[in-house]
C-alpha cells in the first residue's frame, strides 16, 4: 500500500467524518437555512458542493474536471441524503488508498477565467495532488460551514473547519517563517 496515499485518504476521510458528525446534530431547518445577511448559502449548499468535488475526482479515472461536474441538489435539501453520500465517500477513498499509487498521473481539465476566452487547459497532475486540493478545497467550506453553524447557535468541534497549520502555530510548536 502506497503510504503517501494512505495519509491523504486519511486526511479526507477525517475531514468527511467531521461534515458528517456535525450535520447529524442540526436539523432540517439549520441545515437548509439561507444565509444572505452573511454573504453565504445555506449550510446544506456548502456539503453538497464539497461532495461534488470529491464525486468529481473519485469518478475521474485519468482526468478530472471540477468545473463540470455532476450537480445533484439532493444532498444540500436532506441531511440523511448527505451522510449516506459523505459515507460512501469514505468507503470510495478507502478503496483508492488500496488500489491506487500516489504518483499516479492524471490531468485535470481546468477553464480560465481571463473574460474573454473559453479556453480550457489540460494540466498534468496526480492522484497526490488532487487529493490535497480536496481536502483543502473541503476544509476551506468547512470554515465557512463553521461560520454558518456558529451563527445558528450551534458549536461545532474545536477543529472543525481549522487548518492543521493554523492548529499547531496556535500550539507554539511550528516555527514561523523567517524572513530574508
Amino acid at each position: 500500500m502506497d503510504h503517501d496515499l494512505t495519509l491523504l485518504t486519511g486526511e479526507n476521510r477525517n475531514l468527511i467524518l467531521q461534515t458528517a458528525e456535525l450535520i447529524a446534530e442540526l436539523t432540517a431547518e439549520q441545515y437548509q437555512r439561507q444565509h444572505s445577511a452573511l454573504g453565504s448559502n445555506s449550510l446544506g449548499e456548502h456539503v453538497r458542493h464539497l461532495i461534488e468535488h470529491y464525486e468529481a475526482l473519485l469518478g475521474s479515472g485519468s482526468g478530472v474536471d471540477y468545473d463540470r461536474r455532476q450537480r445533484n441538489p439532493d444532498p444540500q435539501r436532506s441531511i440523511a441524503a448527505a451522510r449516506r453520500r459523505l459515507d460512501g465517500l469514505c468507503d470510495e477513498l478507502e478503496a483508492l488508498a488500496e488500489t491506487a499509487r500516489a504518483d499516479a498521473p492524471m490531468a485535470l481539465h481546468y477553464h480560465p477565467d481571463d473574460g474573454a476566452s473559453e479556453a480550457e487547459l489540460r494540466l498534468a497532475t496526480t492522484v497526490a495532488r488532487e487529493l490535497a486540493f480536496v481536502a483543502s478545497h473541503t476544509l476551506h467550506h468547512m470554515a465557512l460551514i463553521r461560520m454558518l453553524a456558529v451563527h445558528m447557535g450551534v458549536e461545532p468541534s474545536a477543529e472543525f473547519g481549522v487548518a492543521r497549520a493554523t492548529r499547531v502555530q496556535g500550539s507554539g510548536r511550528m516555527p514561523t517563517a523567517q524572513a530574508g
